[in-house]
């Protein structure tokens, strides 16, 4: 039911419709907003080689870098427009790692750095301060990232 054209105002250019729209990046599991999820699903990823078109690969390279993180820190908290999206909740601050586990985005513990529990915050000043974890075998297909339920 969403389409470019709920999203803005298309003007008729000739014989072509046209519409500005702004699509913003950050938002690795495609819920329409930037949030914790979007930190914890970069670090799950982080410096491996990926498609370009792989979530968290903001910057369409080969690989999820400090510079696909730039993307979600820039956009941080922010909540695409919705057209009526059943994504009407404010952005997560944290989550806990249980929490994550039952919804089945275990895999996302990882952003957990500092380890107290919980996904929040406190993480991503943990991860600008010192960098990210060791190295630890990812299984993409699990990287791939889904909304949680509800």
């Amino acid at each position: 039911m969403h389409s470019l054209a709920e999203a803005g105002t298309a003007t008729l250019d000739g014989t072509r419709w046209a519409i500005n729209a702004a699509l913003r990046q950050g938002d690795s599991n495609d819920d329409g907003r930037v949030d914790i999820l979007d930190f914890a699903a970069f670090v799950a990823v982080r410096g491996t080689v990926v498609d370009a078109s792989a979530a968290s690969n903001f910057n369409a390279d080969t690989s999820v870098t400090n510079a696909d993180l730039a993307f979600i820190s820039l956009h941080f908290f922010q909540v695409s427009e919705t057209c009526g999206s059943l994504w009407s909740d404010p952005p997560l601050e944290r989550v806990k790692v249980k929490d994550l586990r039952r919804a089945g985005l275990g895999h996302l513990a990882i952003g957990d750095l500092n380890g107290d529990g919980w996904v929040d915050q406190q993480d991503v000043v943990h991860y600008m301060q010192f960098g990210a974890p060791g190295p630890v075998v990812q299984d993409l297909e699990r990287a791939v990232v889904t909304a949680p339920p509800g």
